[in-house]
């Protein structure tokens, strides 16, 4: 049934059904010179994959799931990790890596989600949407964090590069 075209939709539909927004993914500044980006994704129709990540960046995404979605049963949170890994890691769209569940999904009752060290998509229920706010503020105060040291760093790599 993998080539037939209504079960791809129906399938598409059924394992969809849990998001109640657009998936809203936002590429943050780590490094003097890069450009904070925000881009939209409706993961319930086929669109092409987001662009790669200016190695400058880290990502921070986040989408709305049902309230009644049960995160922990039935592998969901593995499935909602399985659809944001790809967009986190555009380099490698096609596949998971071997320790995936084990080192890279989070789930509780609430939230779930996906992170590497490019960094963090995450689904939340709306009673989450204050977690949700502060974690990416968090992420946020980290990425101008990485740009501050990365500016104070970036004579001292300049004087290095032209000594040598």
């Amino acid at each position: 049934l993998s080539d037939d075209p209504i079960a791809a939709l129906v399938r598409t539909l059924v394992t969809t059904a849990v998001y109640t927004t657009i998936l809203t993914v936002l590429d943050l500044p780590a490094a003097s010179g890069a450009l904070r980006f925000e881009t939209h994704f409706d993961l319930k129709t086929p669109e092409a994959p987001p662009k790669p990540l200016d190695h400058r960046t880290f990502r921070f995404g986040y989408v709305e799931i049902r309230e009644d979605a049960a995160l922990l049963e039935g592998g969901l949170a593995l499935h909602i990790g399985r659809t944001l890994w790809p967009i986190l890691n555009p380099e490698r769209p096609h596949g998971v890596p071997s320790d995936f569940a084990a080192r890279h999904v989070f789930a509780d009752q609430n939230v779930t989600g996906v992170w590497s060290r490019r960094g963090i998509l995450i689904a939340c229920k709306p009673s989450a949407a204050q977690r949700r706010q502060h974690l990416q503020e968090r992420f946020e105060k980290m990425c101008t964090l990485a740009t501050k040291i990365h500016s104070l760093l970036a004579p001292e790599r300049n004087s290095a590069q032209a000594t040598r």
